[in-house]
């Protein structure tokens, strides 16, 4: 018969206190890059005649989501 016993639920309790972890550098050059990438995106498809924007296959309702949010539409792609 062994005299050592180990409560599981004692270990609940460790990583209660933990600060959230700091994003590493690389990931925030990752998102730094990835919001130029956006707000360059956006500049060029505001840029876009609603002609333009109409040959590249977007529907009227896209057009004017485009020109509200300054991205493409989810539904463009289905």
């Amino acid at each position: 018969m062994s005299t050592t016993t180990f409560d599981i639920r004692s270990s609940d309790t460790f990583g209660a206190a933990e600060k959230p972890a700091k994003p590493s550098f690389f990931q925030r050059m990752i998102e730094s890059r990835m919001r130029q990438g956006r707000a360059r995106v956006a500049v060029h498809l505001v840029a876009q005649s609603d002609q333009t924007l109409s040959d590249l296959g977007f529907t009227p309702e896209q057009i004017a989501e485009v020109r509200k949010t300054g991205k493409i539409p989810a539904s463009f792609w289905r």
